[in-house]
């Protein structure tokens, strides 16, 4: 039923629900408009201008009357930059230390770089260098393996190598110094020549070398064996008789009877063996000058036993 409204200047016009239902549902809108204020756009370029410099939560910033879209400023948050945490156990710390070991070693061991290339060889005469090279055994291996104590251990067992010095260098590299036995005499025996040092030491003739004095084994057949050597007395003689007589090319020599050689008199003179070829040598040309005054052309001149020489 509608309901009848009376006022002081008479009756108002029916209101019926209808008209009711509408005003509610208009009410909302009708605030709205009323709550839309017109600014001019210098008006709304001051009022952003605040809300951009206004802090978050500010009364510039919820000013009211801008409804129609005007963008707010949204301030932002500047977060570091964070990397994901890993958290990394014993056990794999052990491992890839374990890891890293084996390939730095693997590569120690197979990098071309540790390798021995050229060897640096000085001191050889009669030696070759290829026969060095070979005992060293330091070409192409690595640098880790070489032990110069060895190498050198090698190199002295090479006959006519007295001694010699090995140096190990970084970059990998391998220098030899070595001191050669100097030859002194030529022993023939059983068609076989070989050097003799000072110190009798035997070691193979290498090469044609001038001045040494040549020693012919008269009463042998066979070669000396390996690690023979001749007798000393009689290696001491020579050297001592090729002193006092330069002049001397050749000597022989006898088990029985020690060194002799031909005399250019047309004679064969015997000093046997030892260090006394000075006294002997004296006694041997006063006999020779003797029998040279008495005329006498002997075929033997022995002076082995110095308290007994002979001539025949």
């Amino acid at each position: 039923m509608a309901r009848k409204i009376f006022s002081k200047s008479g009756p108002a016009p029916a209101v019926t629900r209808a008209d009711m239902v509408r005003q509610r549902r208009n009410r909302p809108a009708a605030a709205a408009a009323a709550a839309v204020v017109m600014r001019s756009p210098q008006e709304l370029l001051i009022a952003r201008q605040r809300r951009i410099k206004a802090p978050r939560g500010s009364a510039a910033a919820r000013e009211p009357g801008i409804t129609w879209g005007a963008v707010a400023a949204i301030p932002w948050r500047v977060h570091p930059l964070t990397l994901p945490k890993f958290e990394i156990g014993w056990r794999m710390a052990s491992f890839a230390l374990a890891a890293l070991c084996v390939s730095l070693l693997g590569y120690m061991l197979f990098s071309p770089i540790f390798f021995v290339g050229d060897i640096n060889l000085a001191g050889n005469t009669y030696v070759d260098a290829q026969e060095i090279a070979v005992a060293a055994n330091a070409h192409d291996m690595n640098i880790l393996w070489l032990d110069p104590v060895q190498i050198n251990a090698r190199l002295a067992e090479i006959p006519g190598i007295a001694s010699a010095k090995v140096f190990v260098d970084w970059p990998p590299s391998v220098a030899i110094e070595v001191v050669e036995k100097q030859p002194q005499l030529l022993w023939q025996q059983g068609s076989v020549g070989v050097w003799v040092d000072a110190a009798g030491d035997v070691f193979p003739a290498r090469a044609e070398v001038a001045g040494l004095l040549p020693i012919i084994v008269d009463d042998a057949v066979a070669p000396l064996e390996a690690g023979q050597s001749p007798p000393m007395a009689a290696i001491a003689g020579a050297l001592q008789l090729r002193t006092l007589r330069p002049n001397i090319e050749l000597l022989h020599y006898e088990t029985a009877r020690g060194l002799s050689y031909q005399d250019g008199r047309n004679w064969r003179g015997y000093f046997g063996a030892g260090t006394d070829m000075q006294v002997k040598l004296s006694i041997y040309e006063s006999l020779v000058k003797n029998l040279e005054q008495r005329g006498i052309r002997p075929r033997v001149i022995s002076v082995e036993n110095p308290q007994l020489p002979y001539y025949r």
